[in-house]
């Protein structure tokens, strides 16, 4: 849901100048990647370490 929401904002502002996303990301997108953080570290203490998945999560964090 929440990455559904980035990609949202992220098709809202295709096409506007690269100040005028840089600003809506702040707005609108941060929010979301900060409510985001909680939930990937928790499903990271939950899953095995060696796995890809917890790989991607380490790159997103």
């Amino acid at each position: 849901m929440r990455i559904a929401e980035l990609y949202r904002i992220e098709a809202d502002i295709r096409g506007q100048s690269a100040d005028t996303r840089s600003a809506v990301r702040v707005a609108k997108s941060k929010p979301v990647v900060d409510a985001l953080e909680p939930w990937l570290r928790d499903k990271l203490l939950m899953i095995c370490q060696k796995t890809k998945f917890a790989e991607a999560i380490r790159y997103a964090l």
